[in-house]
């Protein structure tokens, strides 16, 4: 057993396991298991406008208020999560409960480092992007 095998600091706070691989073996490195708990963020009702072309419905972007699963412990683990609580956490400086989070957030890396199957499908990542200092 290594230390990937054993190390559970981070907490995933996704709603599925997240897969990580090396970017040339190909090989799975390590796999974060889903805690059962999930951040998501909060948002307003989603407006509908007018259909495009009368037909395709367009809904205007939500806005995001808020996050729900996020710990709130004095003593916060190091977390695992969605990009829009990712970006949430990073870009408005989110507080919750009073206090801001003080763990280190991390997200899989979906974008250049998003591992496809060859339908184009995502089942894993080549990396982490972190979130916080």
């Amino acid at each position: 057993m290594t230390d990937l095998d054993t190390d559970e600091t981070i907490v995933n706070l996704t709603p599925h396991d997240i897969h990580v691989y090396d970017r040339e073996t190909k090989k799975l490195i390590k796999t974060f298991k889903a805690s059962g708990t999930v951040c998501r963020c909060l948002s307003d009702p989603v407006l509908e406008t007018e259909p495009l072309y009368g037909k395709i419905p367009v809904q205007y972007a939500p806005s995001f208020y808020e996050l729900e699963g996020l710990p709130t412990d004095e003593n916060a683990p190091d977390i695992l999560v969605s990009m829009p609580v990712g970006e949430m956490l990073r870009n408005r400086k989110s507080h919750y409960n009073g206090s801001r989070y003080n763990g280190v957030v991390y997200g899989p890396n979906t974008g250049e480092g998003a591992y496809r199957n060859d339908k184009g499908q995502i089942i894993g990542t080549f990396g982490l992007v972190v979130y916080s200092d």
